[in-house]
């Protein structure tokens, strides 16, 4: 085995892992860089192969290399530029090719090169503006072509110009407004069209116009209020329609009319309260329906009252206290539910309450300290 062969493959081998070095095999040869032209290593950052031969750039026109950066290929010969306009080379910012012809502009109208920003194609001539009313140009900021013709405005009614923000086109005609009553113009913001007549106000009742703000139309007759009884209007917000007859409330106990926020409808009779019981009217805030009969507390422990706040029901009877331990209550804060016998303490050990932040439960028996 020749171990000098071995020991300089191993040396170009490590050489070219480097990177400090590049290096590439070109036809059996290792050479200088990243890729071949032919038989050549050459680097593609700064050369490129053009027709077998090496040149610099990082592109080829024909057997010439340039590079792409302000330079183009037309018809086989490096030009300064970016776009070719035939075989004469060009910068596309500011110029353009107009059937084969270079101009100026960025837009070509026929031969002929122009500025968009300013100019307009019409007909095949350049004009001044940004759109065309038949072969004459024109701004459309202000004007509009109308029937051929260019008109001051941004609408048209019929050949005429005019301004949407003032006028409206009613049968061929501009009208002042903005809607129209048949042929004649008006704002909707303060009138109404009521049977082909202008009347003042946002709606209609029958051919009369009304502010809908604090009136209402009953039965072709404008009435004050929001809501109708009948041929009768109210305002819903403090009274109700019972029975056909406008009554003070917000709400109908057969005909008769009460507020929800103090009184209920029970078996037909205004009561004082919020809810009923049984006939009876009753305030859910303070006092509890319990089996039919109205009683002081928030909740039930069979047919007694109680507030859930203070007390809770145990095996069907009230005990002062929050939750249950069997049929008797107590306070969580201070005691604790041990196999069915209140303690004091936070812990149990066995039946028996202790504090877990004094003392600790040792094989059944209660020990100070924290640890057994």
């Amino acid at each position: 085995m020749n171990f000098k062969v071995l020991f300089f493959e191993l040396f170009l081998l490590l050489l070219t892992k480097s990177p400090l070095y590049e290096a590439v095999i070109c036809s059996g040869v290792t050479r200088t860089g990243n890729a071949c032209c032919g038989s050549i290593g050459y680097s593609s950052a700064t050369s490129v192969c053009c027709s077998g031969v090496v040149r610099t750039g990082n592109a080829c026109c024909g057997s010439t290399g340039y590079s792409s950066s302000g330079k183009v290929c037309c018809s086989g010969v490096v030009r300064t530029g970016n776009a070719c306009c035939g075989s004469t080379g060009y910068s596309s910012a500011g110029n353009v090719c107009c059937s084969g012809v270079l101009r100026t502009g960025n837009a070509c109208c026929g031969s002929t090169g122009y500025s968009s920003a300013t100019s307009v194609c019409c007909s095949g001539v350049v004009r001044t503006g940004n759109a065309c009313c038949g072969s004459t140009g024109y701004s459309s900021a202000g004007n509009v072509c109308c029937s051929g013709v260019i008109r001051t405005g941004n609408a048209c009614c019929g050949s005429t110009g005019y301004s949407s923000a003032t006028s409206v086109c009613c049968s061929g005609v501009v009208r002042t407004g903005n809607a129209c009553c048949g042929s004649t113009g008006y704002s909707s913001a303060t009138h109404v069209c009521c049977g082909g007549v202008i009347q003042p106000g946002n709606a209609c009742c029958g051919s009369t116009g009304y502010s809908s703000a604090g009136n209402v139309c009953c039965s072709g007759v404008i009435r004050t209020g929001n809501a109708c009884c009948g041929s009768t209007g109210y305002s819903s917000a403090t009274h109700a329609c019972c029975g056909s007859v406008v009554k003070p409330g917000n709400a109908c106990c057969g005909s008769t009319g009460y507020s929800s926020a103090t009184h209920a409808c029970c078996g037909g009779v205004v009561r004082v309260g919020s809810t009923c019981c049984g006939d009876t009217g009753y305030s859910s805030a303070t006092h509890a329906c319990c089996g039919g009969v109205v009683r002081v507390g928030n909740t039930c422990c069979g047919g007694t009252g109680y507030s859930s706040a203070t007390h809770v029901c145990c095996g069907g009877v009230v005990q002062p206290g929050k939750v249950c331990c069997g049929s008797i209550g107590y306070s969580t804060a201070t005691n604790i539910c041990c196999s069915g016998v209140i303690g004091t303490g936070t812990a149990c050990c066995g039946s028996k309450g202790y504090s877990s932040a004094t003392s600790v439960c040792c094989n059944g028996v209660i020990r100070s300290g924290l640890s057994c």
